[in-house]
């Protein structure tokens, strides 16, 4: 019973720590583009993450914007920006090389993939 208990808990500590270097990963420099009307908007983010929270910086076409009420809960994410007093409310999934951004925008829905900056 005893060396049952122990390998499960070595087994949950071993999961934790994987989830956590993923979500480090996350730290650093991000680039893609998003097509809203018709036209491609250049996007850089830069990530920082402190445990389960996710902060940084969202720029644009538009200028920079903080991101707010940043959350990382494996590999995934949400946080919005603020763009010309408008919310933008963001969120998707983190992959290893790259990361896959629901963006809403006024009501509409665009979609993002963010590859790692050379």
């Amino acid at each position: 019973m005893y060396k049952k208990l122990l390998t499960t808990s070595l087994l949950v500590c071993a999961i934790v720590v994987a989830a956590f270097a993923v979500a480090a990963d996350l730290n650093g420099k991000w680039v893609g583009q998003v097509s809203m009307q018709g036209n491609d908007i250049p996007l850089t983010y830069t990530f920082k993450v402190d445990g389960d929270k996710l902060t940084g910086v969202a720029e644009s076409s538009y200028g920079p914007s903080a991101i707010e009420n940043g959350k990382i809960k494996g590999d995934s994410i949400s946080f919005s920006t603020n763009v010309s007093g408008y919310e933008i409310p963001q969120s998707g999934k983190f992959y290893k090389d790259s990361v896959s951004l629901n963006i809403e925008v006024q009501g509409s829905n665009l979609h993002a993939v963010l590859t790692r900056a050379k």
